[in-house]
C-alpha cells in the first residue's frame, strides 16, 4: 500500500524538468558560493571536489592548476560533484537589461555571454557626434532612417552579393536579427 507522501514524492521525481522549475525558492545567497575556489570564475558543470569534501572547482582548475586538494596535503582525489553540478545549473538570475523588456533568466555561470548578445542590450551609434542608444532592432532604424545607411539582408553560411561603397553599411541576418556594420573608405 502506498501513502500519499510516497506517490507524491515519485509523481514529483517523474515531472518534466519544466514543471519541476515551476517550484522556486526565494532567498540569498552570496555569489561566491558558485564561484570557482581558485579562479573565482562562475562554476559551469563538471565541478569537482575532493574526496574529503573540501571546496569546488571548475573542471580547468582541477586538471590544469591543482590536480590534488591543497588543505589535504595531496592525500585525496578530485571528484565530480553531481549535486553541485545541479545546483550550479539551477541557480537563476535575471538579466541586467530585465527593466528594458528582457524576462528571461539564465544560468548564472551564462549571464556575462547572455548579456554580451541579449537582444535587449543597448547599442551605441557609431557615429561621431551621435548619442542615440537603444536596443539593436531600434539601432538598424536608427541607422538606416536617420543615417541613410543602405542595409543588406543575409544569411549566416550563405553566399550573398554586397556593392558597398564608402561609409557604413549595415547586415541584418534574417534568421537571429543580428546586426553588423560594414565601415569602408576609399583608400588612395
Amino acid at each position: 500500500m502506498e501513502r500519499d507522501g510516497d506517490a507524491s514524492k515519485r509523481k514529483g521525481e517523474a515531472q518534466p524538468e519544466d514543471e519541476r522549475r515551476v517550484k522556486r525558492l526565494k532567498g540569498t545567497m552570496g555569489a561566491d558560493a558558485f564561484s570557482c575556489h581558485l579562479c573565482t570564475q562562475p562554476l559551469r558543470p563538471p565541478v569537482f571536489q575532493c574526496s574529503m569534501g573540501h571546496f569546488f572547482w571548475c573542471s580547468s582548475c582541477c586538471n590544469d592548476k591543482h590536480p590534488s586538494c591543497e588543505l589535504c596535503a595531496g592525500s585525496s582525489s578530485l571528484q565530480h560533484n553531481y549535486g553541485m553540478d545541479r545546483a550550479v545549473e539551477s541557480f537563476l538570475v535575471d538579466c541586467r537589461y530585465a527593466d528594458l523588456g528582457y524576462q528571461e533568466r539564465t544560468a548564472y555561470y551564462e549571464k556575462e555571454s547572455h548579456e554580451m548578445a541579449c537582444p535587449c542590450a543597448r547599442c551605441s551609434c557609431p557615429f561621431q557626434d551621435c548619442d542615440f542608444a537603444g536596443r539593436s532592432a531600434e539601432l538598424l532604424d536608427h541607422l538606416t532612417a536617420h543615417h541613410k545607411c543602405p542595409c543588406t539582408e543575409f544569411r549566416f553560411w550563405s553566399l550573398f552579393d554586397l556593392r558597398v561603397e564608402p561609409g557604413v553599411h549595415v547586415l541584418l541576418d534574417k534568421d537571429e536579427g543580428q546586426v553588423l556594420l560594414v565601415s569602408t573608405q576609399l583608400v588612395e
